[in-house]
């Protein structure tokens, strides 16, 4: 009894799909774009599209940052944001190795929780950052880090894209 329905409801999607003219297998990947925005790029060297690989070459500065320097040399805003992700990535870790080092002479002249209280500051303001510039990032923005990305320009003006 219940084979017979089973071969009933079966039968029944076949011809109402017949009838449709559509086929069950017209759109292989039903889910590939809902976000409404391309998957891929296929003019750049990654092929990602430009806010995937923008939000990837952001993601782990300045490591993703100098991967996708090298390996992107077609998309300007993935080159953007690897420049961005090299400079922010660079300037955070020199700056946090300035931090320890005044940590330590202050925790000689028994001031420590003062160098404790500036890297903490520290580290909010640059995961901050970091977050502002992830969601730029994959928004597919041009947003530059502030004062850090003009500083690194003048200093570096070979590697801006």
């Amino acid at each position: 009894m219940c084979d017979k329905s089973a071969r009933e409801i079966l039968t029944f999607y076949r011809v109402a799909l017949r009838s449709s003219g559509r086929s069950v297998f017209s759109n292989p990947h039903p889910y590939s774009n809902m976000s409404g925005s391309p998957t891929s790029n296929p003019s750049s060297d990654t092929g990602l599209a430009s806010h995937i690989a923008s939000g990837i070459a952001a993601l782990f500065p300045p490591i993703t940052g100098i991967i996708f320097y090298f390996i992107e040399k077609k998309d300007s805003l993935a080159r953007h944001w690897a420049v961005e992700s090299i400079f922010f990535g660079c300037t955070a870790f020199v700056v946090s190795v300035a931090i320890n080092i005044l940590t330590v002479i202050l925790s000689v002249m028994h001031l420590g929780i003062l160098g404790l209280l500036l890297g903490w500051i520290w580290s909010v303001f640059c995961f901050v950052l970091w977050l502002l510039g992830l969601f730029n990032a994959f928004q597919a923005k041009k947003w530059e880090y502030p004062i850090i990305s003009q500083q690194c320009k003048k200093l570096f003006p070979k590697l801006v894209p």
